[in-house]
């Protein structure tokens, strides 16, 4: 009786450790809890000037398979050199996740938005696919990259996979269809490293603690093409 207590104590706290698994977009897979990320970096377009971007998110794991979170990306700097912008879009998401000892897959749903405003957000939502034209935000051919595209709603999907212990690899893609009839494709892949396993009082104060690299690719349906390369921190607790 004694070692049948012990081999499942043993095989539930293998399973808790599955899913501690880096993610595409700085996320976590594991097993239950709170994690946040942030990343930093540069929004690339062949014909304009680079921007600065940042991205932020906070997840709440309710167990392996089901998490939900809400995220911020936020984008500024000179388009060229009659214009500027600074560019802001929020995101709330949950996520269905199926577990494997050195992989997660994950596919849910996301709603994004590009402001607070009860009343335009209502706004919007009266006028789905009225394929209303929205401000621009350059003169130029540079201002399509962050031109106002409105709410949206879409999928995201990836795979986490677990090299090692101290490395992981991560790809994925969000597609959102917007109201006014547009389409974002994001495609993204990053590779990350344990930062928890070096330092003991991560080990104490932390479930887990990883860096990444992440490169990514957007696409509109004007085949407007911006590529970004984030450097992430991920915590989970």
């Amino acid at each position: 009786m004694n070692r049948l207590v012990f081999i499942s104590l043993l095989l539930l706290a293998q399973a808790a450790s599955l899913a501690d698994i880096p993610l595409p977009n700085r996320n976590i897979a594991q097993s239950k809890g709170m994690s946040a990320g942030v990343g930093f970096g540069s929004q690339i377009y062949s014909k304009c000037r680079n921007l600065f971007t940042w991205t932020g998110y906070g997840n709440y794991s309710y167990n392996q398979i089901f998490s939900a979170g809400a995220s911020i990306k936020f984008s500024g700097g000179i388009l060229d050199t009659i214009s500027s912008i600074i560019y802001q879009r929020y995101s709330i998401n949950t996520m269905f996740a199926r577990v494997r000892p050195k992989y997660v897959l994950f596919l849910g749903p996301v709603f994004s938005f590009e402001n607070t405003d009860l009343q335009d957000l209502f706004d919007e939502f009266q006028h789905i696919g009225s394929n209303e034209e929205k401000e621009d935000r350059g003169e130029t051919e540079c201002g399509e990259m962050s031109s106002v595209v409105g709410s949206s709603i879409g999928y995201q999907s990836g795979i986490g996979y677990l090299i090692n212990s101290d490395w992981g690899v991560a790809a994925g893609h969000v597609l959102d269809l917007t109201f006014s009839g547009n389409y974002l494709l994001s495609l993204s892949a990053s590779v990350a490293f344990n930062l928890r396993g070096r330092f003991e009082k991560l080990k104490e104060n932390t479930q887990n603690c990883w860096i990444s690299l992440e490169y990514s690719t957007d696409f509109t349906k004007s085949s407007i093409n911006i590529h970004n390369v984030l450097l992430g921190f991920a915590l989970g607790f």
